[in-house]
């Protein structure tokens, strides 16, 4: 394995470690995280940074579902049960893999979101939270290379 668990040039395991805080998750090892990413996902996020030349934060990568609960618990509240996805691309699947990161970059964000697709990657998602109708609170884009082809825009109210 590479020092560091190195994926690419511009990215590293532990970039896409499962954010849940539990010290008993095993998607928060960069080491297992190292062999249960695809590699077409690494791939593609590496060729998406050379050309934009412009540096790729991963917001979230592998998630447990103890992790994705949280999330949709945070998004919808008492309702998350409605809308919870738990056929995600960042749960590790049936091939032992997980496909997908949320990132986000100083690059011009349609440009980006464009970019995305050209590259192929199967889904690619522009997402926003704001606080009221005037006040955007942040932004972050969703790409995987698992399922169908899809491209979505969702903005959450807080």
């Amino acid at each position: 394995m590479p020092e560091n668990y190195r994926l690419s040039e511009h990215f590293v395991a532990k970039e896409f470690v499962c954010r849940c805080g539990s010290p008993d998750c095993e998607l928060s090892d960069p080491s297992v995280i190292y062999n249960k990413i695809n590699p077409v996902l690494v791939e593609k996020l590496e060729q998406l940074r050379i050309t934009i030349n412009t540096p790729i934060t991963i917001t979230s990568g592998a998630r447990c579902q103890n992790k994705q609960i949280q999330i949709y618990k945070e998004r919808y509240g008492e309702f998350w049960e409605r809308h919870i996805v738990w056929d995600s691309q960042h749960l590790v699947n049936s091939k032992n893999q997980f496909n997908a990161s949320d990132c986000i970059t100083n690059y011009n964000m349609f440009k980006f979101v464009m970019m995305s697709a050209y590259f192929r990657f199967n889904g690619v998602g522009y997402y926003q939270r704001q606080l009221s109708s005037n006040e955007l609170v942040d932004y972050f884009v969703h790409l995987d290379v698992g399922g169908g082809l899809r491209f979505y825009r969702k903005v959450y109210s807080f």
